[in-house]
C-alpha cells in the first residue's frame, strides 16, 4: 500500500483530490488529509517517522513556503516524493530549493495527477527492489543496496560497510550474498563489494571511491577481474 499525504489550505480542493485518488487507486493507497504546515510538521515531530510515501503538498499555506516545509522533510526523510500544487505559475522557478517529483497547476486536472501519482509510485517501488534489510540490536533497518559499499565477514558475522553508517548481522556471508544484486563482487572468501564503488582493480586489491582497500584472493583473481570488465561493458582480454 502506498501512503499518500496532501496538504492544502483549501479544504475543498483536498477532498477534491482525496476523491479521485481513492476512485482511481481503492485500497492501493492510504490517504492523509492536512490543511496546514503547521499539521504536517506537528505529525513528523510527534512519529519521528516518515508519514507518506508521497506528499502532494500546496506551495502558498497561508502565508507559510510549502517548498521550505518540503525540503525541510526531505531533509530528514529523504525518500519522500513530492509533489507540488499551486495556482501561481511563477513558484515553479524556486521548487527546486526541495527535490520535487513533479509539479500540478490549480485546477488540478484528473489525467496529469494521475500520471504523476503513477510517476511516483514506479520509483517507489523500484527503490523497494533495491533494498536490502538489516536486523540490527533489535533494530530493523531498510538500507539501500546500492549505499553499501562492500561487506566484510568477521567471524559469525557480516559487517556492512556504508554511506554514513555500518551495520552488524549475524549472517553467514553466503547467506547475505544470495539477497543481493548482481553488482556485488565476490573478490574474497570474506568480502563482497558494490562494483559501482570500485575505483581501481590492481593485482590481489580492490581500491574503493572512499579509500578503502579491499583484497582478492589468488584464487578468485581471474574471475573478479572478468566480472569486472563485464560490469564495465568492456571485452574481456586476459593477460
Amino acid at each position: 500500500m502506498i501512503r499518500i499525504a496532501i496538504c492544502d489550505d483549501d479544504v475543498e480542493i483536498c477532498e477534491h483530490i482525496k476523491e479521485l485518488l481513492v476512485t482511481k487507486y481503492a485500497e492501493e493507497v492510504s490517504i492523509t488529509v492536512y490543511n496546514s504546515a503547521e499539521e504536517v510538521k506537528s505529525d513528523y515531530a510527534k512519529k519521528e517517522r516518515n508519514i507518506a510515501d508521497i506528499l502532494l503538498m500546496d506551495i502558498d499555506l497561508h502565508g507559510v513556503n510549502g517548498i521550505d516545509v518540503a525540503a525541510a522533510i526531505q531533509e530528514q526523510f529523504s525518500e519522500v516524493k513530492v509533489i507540488f500544487i499551486t495556482g501561481h505559475i511563477e513558484y515553479c522557478t524556486e521548487i527546486f530549493r526541495a527535490d520535487p517529483n513533479n509539479f500540478l497547476m490549480k485546477p488540478i486536472e484528473t489525467e496529469a495527477l494521475y500520471g504523476a501519482i503513477e510517476r511516483a509510485r514506479d520509483q517507489i517501488l523500484e527503490e523497494i527492489k533495491d533494498c536490502f534489510v538489516v536486523t540490527c540490536k533489535g533494530s530493523v533497518f531498510k538500507v539501500k543496496t546500492r549505499d553499501i559499499f562492500y561487506l566484510e565477514s568477521e567471524k559469525r558475522t557480516v559487517i556492512l560497510h556504508g554511506r554514513g553508517e555500518d551495520w552488524t548481522v549475524y549472517r553467514k556471508l553466503d547467506d547475505v550474498q544470495k539477497e543481493l544484486p548482481d553488482y556485488f563482487l565476490r573478490c574474497h572468501q570474506s568480502y563482497l563489494v558494490n562494483m559501482n564503488e570500485i575505483k581501481s582493480l590492481m593485482p590481489l586489491k580492490l581500491k574503493l571511491y572512499n579509500g578503502a582497500e579491499i583484497p582478492i584472493s589468488r584464487p578468485k583473481y581471474k574471475e573478479a577481474k572478468e566480472c569486472f570488465l563485464r560490469f564495465l561493458g568492456q571485452d574481456i582480454v586476459m593477460e
